[in-house]
């Protein structure tokens, strides 16, 4: 899996599940707009879902996210 993805599904597991994408740009020093395309991406693959517009969006992990945060560890 691709190195990103997998450390943004570490941030939410590692915030109980459930983060925002605010969050998850502050804890992984990246961009929002690369934040956005990978919370698409693992969206896209069913890893987390997403709740609310991109303003206030919660990122919650699913059970392959969470597999996918604990892959590796």
């Amino acid at each position: 899996h691709d190195p990103d993805l997998v450390r943004l599904a570490r941030c939410a597991y590692d915030a109980a599940g459930a983060t925002t994408r605010q969050d998850l740009a502050v804890e992984t020093g990246l961009l929002l707009t690369e934040i956005d395309e990978l919370l698409q991406q693992l969206e896209d693959e069913g890893y987390v879902e997403l709740i609310g517009g991109l303003d206030r969006q919660v990122v919650l992990l699913t059970t392959r996210g969470e597999w996918l945060a604990q892959e590796g560890m």
